[in-house]
């Protein structure tokens, strides 16, 4: 079953995202490895979502984009992968 996801779904996701309370949620629930790749990937989000980029910030920002991704596919399944796809999807909104 297919439900349709509201740009304001994707706003409140981001906000939970890049304002640090995935980070209170998830303490002490993940491993060592997962937890520095997961809160990775919360940074990068912030760099993504933030208001404006400068265009010297792009060429960091693409390297810690990849670095995140790779350290993701690493440690996580692919259900985790799945979520983080949905993530960049409400980016590109």
């Amino acid at each position: 079953m297919h439900i349709p996801i509201k740009l304001t779904d994707c706003n409140f996701f981001i906000q939970i995202a890049i304002d640090g309370i995935m980070k209170f949620c998830l303490r002490g629930l993940l491993g060592d490895k997962q937890r520095q790749s997961f809160f990775k990937l919360l940074h990068v989000l912030a760099l993504l979502f933030q208001d404006s980029i400068s265009a010297d910030e792009l060429s960091n920002i693409d390297m810690e984009v990849n670095m995140a991704l790779a350290l993701l596919e690493r440690d996580f399944p692919i259900s985790v992968q799945e979520s983080v796809s949905f993530l960049c999807m409400c980016a590109m909104i």
